[in-house]
């Protein structure tokens, strides 16, 4: 729908109608003030043709006009308010019957002023007056436009009344500057009128076109979150079943790392839009902290050296033993989806990750022996869903992975560049500041303490099978399992507990209502100082924003068996040293 096709009942033509009362009064308001000085001027300047007691009489009503009109402007922008308001729409068509009143009087008064000052005047003086009376008419510029009726009911009585006077002993010349000075401010008010309608038009148009990519934005955003949270729930039980099948195999199992593969493809597609969703909730917090860039880069090769071996790459990845300014866990993000980007997409050759220093910034580079991308692609490379006419052919995916390191980069204010020749490979350069403070925080990738020989665990899902899954992956860490399907179930299970639990893993939103949080609380209220972490499908940008402020670990399904027992060793540990305190 377009503004054209609205109606006099619909919201936008009313929004219209407010648009333009709110121009008149911001112009008309402080205006008054000045109108009623204008007049009391004129009364001055024309003194000599009246005595002192017409003056006085004419510069009281001027105060009295100028001081009332100030007054009822002043209340009408208090009650109708400076934005729209669909409750107060019925008031403008009163309000401006009300403007149309103040706008005859002023022009009644003025229309009196050439009766009072023109007795006896010369040509000059008359001149002079309608100079004073052009200039004063034509000074509320938006009263000519958006309300040309006002405007019109202004200058007719005083051009009416000066033409009248004027035409037994003007000069014809006189006479026409008087008709063709009224007439060219009622046309020009006419002609201000239409272009000022059109630019309010654009301006809402603009506002509603805005609005409609907004709806559109947040309907897609809603539609991937459903999509990920109903997918994530079967395929967190699939990857845990997986995971906790291949820890009772003695020899490896083609078929079941067939199984692996396809599960992860899935994971790594839900994973990146999660991604996505938790850069458009604006909730990804910049920790800026000093860190080894050598630790992360082992952290990659570590993660990534199977990966290049399987596919038969060389993956070199040259040690940086420096110190950058930058988040850690963010930058681990951006390096390794440019990496996986770049071992998925090279057939045959090598993909290597190298440092140049320079001066204060370290360049890192990754580059591959891949495809290339051709020029004509290569700015479409970093918008989201956006994959080359060579990946779609070669590799699963949906054009994510480069969308994401763009946002990231502009989130860590880091300077990303890209060379790419076709048939040759691709190299993609990152600028960090490096940082000579010794101070260095704690890296992602860096060791963490093994899951103790015993530790007794709370879970928490109304999901069946991810609850039995989870379970079973708990059991063969040599945990001790109590699982329960909702709140009422796990107060339950707390009521027979004669210890302590190590750790609840609870799912953010149950069946019955309740969510991750009421389930803390209550495990809290019967064995205080317990571990929690926070299991979660909900990629709604509402349930990022609410976690994001979470006290404990919040991992989104589909989990990763290693991510979640790293998750727990580190809670874990850090309980034993509490206690041990």
């Amino acid at each position: 729908m377009t503004l054209n096709e609205f109606d006099r009942e619909s919201p936008y033509a009313r929004n219209i109608q407010w648009e333009r009362q709110s121009l008149f009064v911001d112009e008309v308001q402080p205006r008054m003030v000045v109108s009623g000085l204008g007049a009391s001027l004129l009364g001055v300047l024309m003194s000599q043709n009246l005595g002192m007691v017409e003056l006085m009489v004419w510069l009281a009503i001027c105060f009295v006009v100028s001081l009332g009109s100030y007054l009822v402007l002043t209340k009408q922008r208090r009650i109708l308010g400076r934005a729209f308001d669909n409750n107060h729409v019925y008031r403008l068509v009163y309000w401006h019957r009300v403007n149309l009143l103040i706008a005859l009087t002023w022009g009644v008064l003025w229309s009196v002023g050439p009766w009072l000052f023109l007795d006896g005047a010369n040509q000059s003086q008359v001149f002079a007056l309608l100079l004073f009376v052009m200039v004063m008419s034509s000074m509320p510029s938006v009263t000519m436009g958006t309300y040309p009726d006002i405007f019109l009911l202004f200058i007719i009585p005083v051009f009416s009344s000066l033409f009248i006077l004027l035409w037994p002993s003007s000069t014809p010349l006189l006479l026409a500057v008087a008709a063709m000075s009224g007439l060219s401010l009622a046309v020009f008010s006419l002609m201000t009128h239409k272009r000022q309608m059109n630019s309010i038009r654009l301006r809402l148009e603009h506002q509603l076109a805005r609005q409609q990519a907004s709806e559109a934005d947040q309907a897609k955003s809603r539609f991937l979150a459903a999509a990920s949270h109903d997918l994530r729930q079967p395929l967190q039980a699939a990857n845990l079943y997986l995971q906790a099948f291949q820890g009772r195999l003695l020899e490896p199992d083609e078929l079941l790392d067939k199984a692996k593969e396809s599960v992860s493809s899935a994971n790594d597609l839900l994973t990146k839009l999660l991604d996505m969703s938790l850069i458009d909730a604006d909730v990804v917090t910049v920790t800026v902290q000093n860190c080894y860039l050598g630790n992360i880069l082992h952290s990659l090769e570590t993660e990534f050296t199977p990966l290049a071996l399987e596919k038969g790459l060389a993956l070199d990845i040259t040690p940086a033993p420096i110190q950058v300014s930058t988040d850690p866990v963010l930058l681990l993000q951006i390096l390794r989806n440019l990496l996986d980007n770049a071992i998925k997409y090279t057939e045959s050759g090598s993909v290597s990750v190298s440092l140049e220093l320079r001066g204060e910034q370290a360049s890192l580079r990754i580059e591959d022996t891949g495809s290339g991308i051709a020029e004509s692609e290569q700015r479409d490379v970093f918008k989201e869903f956006y994959r080359t006419a060579h990946t779609r052919k070669s590799e699963p995916g949906i054009g994510l992975g480069l969308s994401i390191v763009r946002r990231l980069c502009e989130q860590l204010r880091l300077e990303l560049n890209m060379i790419s020749v076709p048939g040759e490979g691709t190299r993609f350069s990152l600028s960090l500041p490096i940082c000579l403070d010794a101070a260095i925080s704690t890296l992602p990738g860096e060791p963490v303490a093994p899951l103790p020989e015993h530790f007794t665990a709370l879970v928490v899902d109304d999901h069946e099978q991810v609850r039995d899954a989870l379970s079973a992956m708990l059991v063969e860490w040599n945990g001790d399992v109590w699982a329960a399907s909702d709140h009422a179930e796990l107060t339950m299970l707390l009521e027979q507990m004669t210890s302590a639990p190590d750790v609840l893993l609870t799912d953010d939103m149950l069946a019955d209502g309740h969510r991750s949080e009421d389930c803390i609380q209550t495990v809290q209220a019967f064995f205080p100082g317990t571990c929690c972490v926070v299991l979660t499908g909900n990629t709604s940008l509402g349930g990022i924003q609410r976690l994001s402020h979470a006290h404990w670990p919040v991992l989104h399904k589909p989990i990763d068996s290693s991510v979640l027992q790293g998750t727990l060793s580190r809670l874990l540990a850090s309980k034993r040293v509490s206690a041990s305190k």
